[in-house]
């Protein structure tokens, strides 16, 4: 009875001693099934190895039947002493961890047909396809997971190792099934313009730029006697993928939509490219000849890619023939940069730049006398004329200017205009605007007036002038 009672008073000095220790290490434990604990009853029974069973409990004749799985070590102790207390008086208990049961994740469909990999915690699906062999290309595998019979991910292997952010990589959980299977295929059609057309077979799931890598890419060149400018082409020109009756349009440089593009069996890749029409440019232009361009190309397009108007051409009456029809088109505004209404040309056009006849005569005491243009745009005034004239001759004047204009009722006018005037005092009034078919006189003879001037004037040079 002594040595009982000794052995007890030992048990209570050594027991929150050894309890606490293995709280240290097996605190956060939680006992499973296929557990192995050893339990001990102080003085009445050695440590005893159990096994927990598949309902989470273990049985012994002095304790009966305890469920303990889910508990932490110290949570068995106090459940199993509470059983025990019903055949033993005042039992003190200790149970230790043997044995953990170990949990792993099954592959199927590697090399050597599964395998067991240990679970843990920090186990996701791309460290276990890592370690994993297949007989397949990765392009061509999927991973699936099945935890308790039922599918919660399925996944492309070959998204999954390149960090693809659209592929799923779950964490696993112990007694987790993950399946690598080869992708099923489906087959798409790459037409002419790639680099590499035809039949392509591809893993279901296959997006479009990945199609048109596997194609060698799009032919972007434009045809090389394109005369509009190569990028108003390829601003046009898009990728394009037909299924069924529909149709789905991408720049060749979005590459991110085209990373988003889902492929199905069936569906066509084709390069769509603008419309080209011909249609001809002559006249007073730098270049003519004929022209391919886009399809609804402006007429100011054609005239620019002609190098525009040469010297004696003007764009102020330009003629588009278009079958029986003719249209006129003043592109003066237009051209030197100036808003206006665009004409869209049709296949098969004739684009005639005319002949600039705006001009006026400019004749007496100059150094050279003779005709000058009115260019485009580009208003001439009286001292502009003179310029042009190279200024005046030694005894020429500028106080007494005669300048002769068709009015009204095709009537000619004479106007006497003192140059002087605007030339020293700014005068405005001076210096008038000159109009197509105006003859300008410098002369400082008194004896000319506006009907000997108008009677000097060739009868032929009045022809051509005023005739109309």
């Amino acid at each position: 009875m002594r040595r009982s009672l000794a052995l007890a008073s030992l048990a209570l000095l050594v027991a929150p001693a050894a309890m606490a220790q293995q709280s240290a290490t097996t605190e956060a434990v939680r006992l499973a099934p296929g557990d192995v604990i050893r339990v001990e009853i102080l003085s009445v029974q050695d440590p005893t190895a159990y096994a927990i069973q598949d309902d989470g409990a273990i049985s012994g004749s002095l304790f009966g039947r305890v469920v303990v799985s889910g508990l932490t070590i110290a949570e068995a102790e106090r459940r199993i002493k509470l059983s025990a207390e019903k055949y033993v008086q005042k039992p003190i208990i200790f149970v230790t961890l043997v044995q953990r049961k170990e949990t792993f994740v099954t592959v199927v469909g590697i090399k050597n047909g599964s395998a067991r990999i240990p679970w843990s915690k920090t186990l996701d699906l791309r460290a276990v396809i890592s370690v994993s062999e297949s007989p397949e290309s990765v392009e061509k595998l999927e991973a699936r997971v099945f935890r308790g019979g039922i599918e919660v991910t399925k996944v492309n292997v070959a998204d999954l190792l390149k960090g693809n952010p659209l592929a799923s990589n779950p964490s696993l959980e112990a007694d987790d099934v993950v399946t690598i299977t080869p992708v099923p295929m489906i087959r798409i059609w790459v037409m002419s313009r790639f680099g590499n057309p035809g039949e392509k077979l591809m893993v279901e799931g296959t997006r479009l730029n990945e199609v048109v890598a596997a194609s060698g890419g799009p032919l972007l060149n434009p045809p090389g006697l394109l005369n509009t400018s190569d990028p108003d082409y390829l601003a046009q020109t898009k990728i394009r993928v037909t299924r069924g009756g529909q149709t789905f349009d991408f720049a060749p440089s979005d590459l991110d939509q085209m990373n988003r593009f889902v492929m199905q069996a069936g569906d066509t890749v084709s390069l769509s490219s603008p419309e080209l029409m011909q249609v001809s440019i002559a006249g007073y232009v730098v270049e003519s000849g004929v022209q391919t361009v886009l399809e609804g190309t402006d007429v100011l397009d054609v005239i620019v890619a002609a190098r525009g108007p040469n010297i004696l051409g003007t764009l102020e009456n330009v003629l588009v023939l278009r079958g029986t029809a003719a249209y006129s088109v003043n592109l003066v505004d237009r051209y030197r940069g100036n808003p206006g209404d665009r004409f869209t040309l049709q296949n098969g056009d004739l684009v005639i730049v005319q002949e600039n006849r705006r001009e006026v005569t400019v004749l007496g005491d100059i150094r050279k006398p003779g005709k000058f243009l009115i260019k485009d745009g580009e208003p001439v005034r009286l001292a502009d004329a003179l310029a042009q004239a190279e200024g005046l001759q030694t005894n020429g004047t500028l106080r007494r200017i005669m300048i002769a204009r068709r009015g009204e009722g095709n009537k000619i006018q004479v106007i006497e205009v003192n140059l002087d005037e605007f030339l020293k005092g700014g005068l405005a009034g001076s210096n008038p605007e000159l109009q197509p078919g105006d003859f300008v006189l410098f002369s400082q003879s008194r004896g000319i007036t506006a009907d000997t001037f108008i009677r000097l004037l060739p009868v032929a040079v009045l022809l051509r002038s005023f005739g109309g």
